[in-house]
């Protein structure tokens, strides 16, 4: 669980156990603010592997790809519109976006 920097929002990631896999893996990164449901965002068909609140709790940043390595993305989204605002693939070989640099992919 992260608490934003702002201390309006708190986050976590929800584990789901696959039954054929020895460890569970995080699908959905959850966010409440004043004791609500704000957001739920959902990972697709890869795995959450890292997130953070960025510019308060204004937006977050999160690591995700599939559930045993490969091409791993970093994404920036707007917690209030669930806008994505930017996203960078591991792979492309850039420099990392300052956004992106405190997560792990």
């Amino acid at each position: 669980m992260h608490i934003s920097p702002d201390h309006k929002t708190i986050g976590w990631l929800e584990l789901d156990q696959d039954p054929n896999e020895a460890y569970p893996y995080a699908f959905t990164l959850v966010l409440y603010q004043n004791g609500r449901l704000l957001r739920k965002i959902d990972a697709g068909i890869a795995v959450f592997w890292d997130w953070e609140f960025v510019n308060g709790s204004r937006r977050v940043a999160y690591s995700r790809g599939p559930t045993h390595g490969g091409d791993n993305e970093c994404v920036l989204q707007d917690v209030h519109s669930g806008q994505v605002l930017a996203h960078w693939l591991v792979s492309s070989g850039g420099a990392t976006p300052e956004w992106a640099q405190g997560l792990r992919f």
